[in-house]
């Protein structure tokens, strides 16, 4: 296949671009009915609960998997929740676990078989820089390689472009990130000022201090003597801010077509923002909501910043720290608010995506004990927080449409999710499914079953499911 026939390949474009991400589903996620909310493992217990899925790692990113019921502290809407169960999900094998044996011939096994992760590489091309991300790329790549054979992997260019499904072809998804080049222009393209871009900022907001010291920098005389260099920083401070407006808007804009489809994919999620960071400057509302997405879609999002000091080696003036700050508080905002964090993006960009890989490993489930207001449909804020020295909480601030979860054991499940069931493991002719009915024991917390050729099995009955 020639590079351009790739291209087309490659190429869809805006809607089309969304909707075949959230129409590429996971068999199962096809096959099944999930409750909204639904958050996956259940717990079993004789009280309603109220589940929240809450990472907890070290400074380093290493999960901590040791924590019990008693280290958490759960407030909602400012009240404290009594914490009732806590129970770490593992979503990857450990280095050191043993594969188990495989059946006999002729027979299949759910034993040991993970449900796989959704992950989407988001290539946020307004914020970065003309080939800004190719350095960063092999270890991207190393990153994808390093995953389990049941995760999916997507990549979006944010702002339009290229995109792929789910899918578990990884070369596939290589080939689109080479063609995910940054677009953003440098501030040194923009006007005859040699401006930053919080200069810029704090001249459009009626910051004369600023205006004047900048002045008396770029034009060596006062304003009063040169009024026509004063009125050349004003302009081009006006086109610096709108270059940023619009960079910020075609990000916020195109992240929340992205989660508004993913709410159709009912199983957690993990975004990874690629970026330099945008400005969020009086656009934080736009920000806060598509926290709010990120929780009805079930996203957890990451930021992998960029380091933008590579590209200030070549600039006539490197852009001070303020400039840099302008441009983190966008993406920790979004991180934060999103059960995420930011990781720093330095040399090759390796570390990052292990402490990713570490942090992404697995989480907790947290039962607190139900109020009738959390099942009003009403959004509510939520603080974790968890007893021990070092532990970073990863959480969300506020969920929308909060379940509770009923005592109910495997006879209850949704009827739904009863036939997939019935239809994986059921009937004259031995399934030839097994990888996907796998998964869908493995959500529903069924035992072990193996699976022999006249399509028995060993384990509970299906009335004790």
């Amino acid at each position: 296949m020639t590079r351009t026939a790739r291209r087309n390949v490659l190429r869809l474009a805006g809607p089309l671009l969304i909707a075949a991400l959230a129409t590429a589903q996971r068999p199962e996620a096809r096959q099944t009915s999930q409750a909204p909310g639904s958050q996956g493992p259940t717990f079993r217990s004789s009280v309603e609960l109220t589940t929240l899925d809450v990472t907890i790692v070290d400074a380093d990113g290493q999960p901590r998997v040791d924590l019990q019921p008693g280290d958490f502290t759960v407030r909602i809407d400012g009240k404290p929740r009594k914490v009732v169960r806590a129970e770490w999900v593992p979503l990857t094998r450990p280095v050191t676990s043993p594969l188990p044996p495989p059946p006999p011939e002729g027979y299949s096994s759910n034993e040991g078989a993970l449900p796989g992760r959704l992950i989407i590489i988001a290539i946020d091309s307004p914020n970065i820089r003309v080939n800004g991300a190719a350095s960063f790329r092999p270890a991207v790549n190393a990153f994808i390689d390093r995953l389990d054979p049941s995760d999916r992997v997507a990549a979006i260019g944010l702002g339009g472009g290229i995109s792929t499904p789910f899918t578990t072809d990884r070369a596939r998804v290589k080939e689109a990130l080479v063609l995910m080049n940054g677009d953003m222009r440098p501030l040194s393209e923009m006007g005859y000022s040699n401006l930053s871009a919080s200069e810029a900022i704090e001249i459009i907001e009626g910051s004369p201090t600023t205006l004047q010291s900048v002045v008396v920098r770029e034009c060596q005389r006062t304003s009063q003597t040169n009024p026509a260099c004063a009125g050349q920083i004003a302009s081009d401070a006006q086109i610096i801010g709108a270059a940023l407006k619009q960079g910020t808007d075609r990000t916020l804009i195109s992240m929340h077509g992205l989660l508004d489809s993913l709410k159709k994919i009912d199983a957690p999620k993990t975004l990874v923002l690629v970026s330099e960071g945008f400005a969020m400057g009086q656009q934080s509302a736009g920000v806060l909501s598509l926290g709010s997405l990120a929780a009805a879609s079930r996203t957890t999002i990451y930021g992998l910043r960029l380091d933008d000091r590579i590209f200030d080696a070549s600039s006539k003036r490197p852009a001070p720290f303020s400039d840099r700050q302008l441009r983190f508080a966008g993406l920790d905002l979004l991180a934060s608010i999103s059960k995420g964090g930011v990781m720093e993006v330095v040399a090759t960009g390796s570390a990052a995506l292990q402490r990713l890989e570490r942090e992404i490993s697995g989480y907790y489930l947290v039962g607190v004990e139900s109020m009738p207001a959390d099942t009003d449909g009403k959004s509510h804020s939520i603080n974790v927080e968890v007893g021990r020295r070092g532990a970073v909480v990863r959480a969300r601030r506020e969920l929308s449409n909060i379940t509770a979860s009923r005592p109910k054991h495997l006879g209850a499940i949704e009827s739904g999710e009863r036939r997939a069931f019935v239809r994986c493991f059921s009937g004259r002719k031995r399934t030839h499914a097994i990888p996907d009915c796998q998964q869908i024991l493995q959500r529903l917390q069924v035992p072990p079953i193996t699976i022999d050729r006249s399509n028995s099995w060993t384990g509970p009955t299906f009335e004790q499911v």
